[in-house]
């Protein structure tokens, strides 16, 4: 059946516990976090995005709990036993220090769920959510029937990162019975004495339970390593198996939609060229912050040299000196002498020359120049702060007429307190001019409905 038809594309499937910042966290799948710290996330695609949790309860999906809180119970439902027997040898050993809660069990690397990233393509050639959702279901059905001691917790889709293509995350825990571990441990140790040495033979429980293993859960379900004639190792482990057996099913379920794949591996040399390309971006950015901090720092540098080269002026041309008055005569009164300063022609010229000389002067426009700044921006404060506190006050009036018109639509018994209270505030409020006049005309009406006089002289308050 065509679904998707797309040039060649390839199947990304990478598995993981954790990264540099610690174990992954569950609260990314189902966006269980402020989205604000997160910029790569638009917060309008978050609604498109899809959550399954398998073996959630129906009072659970009923309270619509996160997946951080249905995989904390899930943890004490099948793995309480095991965290028991852990820290009662703890505290046996005399390390209480090592005893853990279900959450520290839960977030311990060795015991967290496993989570794969499923994706269809890249950013720029990839398949439609809708088809990928498609895929992920029949997968994720296969998973459950074909490997039923890798237990499948939860599934979701994110179509809400612009710069990444729609991608799945699957969360599973590898579980395997505890007795029959156990007993391939002893058969180990009877086998081979010497090797453990300072290690004492395990002993089998008496009821067996589940525990998180993976090594053992695979060696349970019969997934051979690759080649089993050579030794177990980094290349060359069971783990091996169950990925290429996943990624085969991945591809076979992409092709049954008409999807072209692109199957050939890439070179090796060309296998981290998108890491290569986002170094390159991130250097780019980089760059732009520097030159943006260059452009500032030359137009800095630009009002420096601009003081500077006052300064020197003011140093080169010292500033005038005010010019002489005339000597006063011997008893000449204060006011004859301003008189006659005043009108001598020589001195006034000298004085308008020395004020000439001072408004040149770089300091003195500049302070000119800040003052007429500062003064703009009072008017323009004072313009705000007058225009905000007619806001308010509107808005207070407003809400206080709207609330007794409430009341007198509630109060319908004339004369009563209330309805002599309510008609004294709103005359109260009616001197304010600020008020509409379309709400006064409302009042009015909702008075005469009460039949009341409204004569002031009748109300005894």
């Amino acid at each position: 059946m065509p679904i998707e038809k797309t040039d060649g594309i390839r199947i990304g499937n990478h598995s993981g516990r954790r990264n540099k910042n610690g174990v992954f966290r569950p609260e990314h799948n189902d966006r269980n976090f402020d989205i604000s710290h997160a910029p790569h996330i638009n917060p309008d695609k978050v609604k498109d995005n899809k959550v399954v949790m398998f073996w959630a309860s129906k009072e659970q999906k009923q309270r619509n709990i996160s997946i951080d809180e249905y995989e904390l119970s899930f943890y004490n439902d099948l793995f309480r036993k095991q965290l028991s027997i852990q820290n009662q040898k703890h505290i046996v050993s005399r390390h209480k220090e090592k005893v853990k809660t279900m959450e520290q069990f839960r977030k311990c690397r060795n015991y967290c769920p496993e989570e794969d990233i499923i994706t269809l393509g890249n950013h720029d050639n990839c398949v439609s959510p809708e088809v990928l959702w498609e895929i992920a279901e029949a997968y994720c059905k296969y998973h459950m029937a074909t490997f039923v001691q890798c237990v499948l917790l939860n599934v979701s889709i994110h179509v809400d990162e612009d710069n990444a293509a729609p991608h799945v995350h699957l969360r599973k825990v590898w579980i395997a019975k505890a007795k029959e571990q156990i007993e391939y441990e002893r058969k180990r140790y009877f086998e081979n004495p010497d090797r453990y040495t300072k290690k004492k033979c395990p002993q089998l429980p008496e009821e067996d339970y589940v525990i998180v293993h993976q090594n053992a859960s695979l060696r349970q379900m019969g997934i051979e390593r690759p080649d089993p004639e050579k030794p177990e190792g980094r290349y060359n482990n069971a783990k091996q198996t169950y990925s290429a057996m996943c990624r085969k099913k991945l591809i076979e379920l992409a092709q049954e939609r008409n999807i072209s794949l692109e199957l050939t591996p890439k070179p090796s040399d060309e296998v981290g060229l998108n890491l290569m390309k986002y170094k390159l971006k991130i250097t780019e950015q980089k760059l732009q912050e520097v030159e943006e901090k260059s452009t500032s720092m030359q137009e800095e540098l630009a009002e420096k040299s601009d003081e500077l080269a006052a300064l020197i002026h003011t140093m080169e041309n010292p500033l005038p000196v005010p010019p002489k008055k005339p000597l006063k005569k011997l008893f000449e009164s204060e006011s004859d002498y301003e008189k006659r300063i005043s009108s001598d022609a020589e001195y006034q010229a000298r004085l308008s020359e020395y004020y000439t000389r001072l408004e040149q002067l770089p300091a003195v426009q500049s302070v000119r120049k800040k003052m007429k700044e500062l003064e703009e921006m009072k008017k323009s404060l004072q313009h705000q702060i007058e225009e905000e506190v007619q806001r308010r006050t509107r808005t207070f009036y407003d809400k206080r007429l709207l609330e007794f018109i409430k009341e007198l639509q509630r109060i319908k018994i004339p004369d009563s307190e209330e309805s002599l209270y309510a008609y004294y505030k709103r005359n109260e409020l009616k001197e304010h001019e600020t008020l509409p006049e379309h709400l006064w005309n409302v009042a009015e009406k909702e008075d005469r409905e009460t039949k009341n006089s409204h004569k002031q002289q009748n109300y005894t308050l």
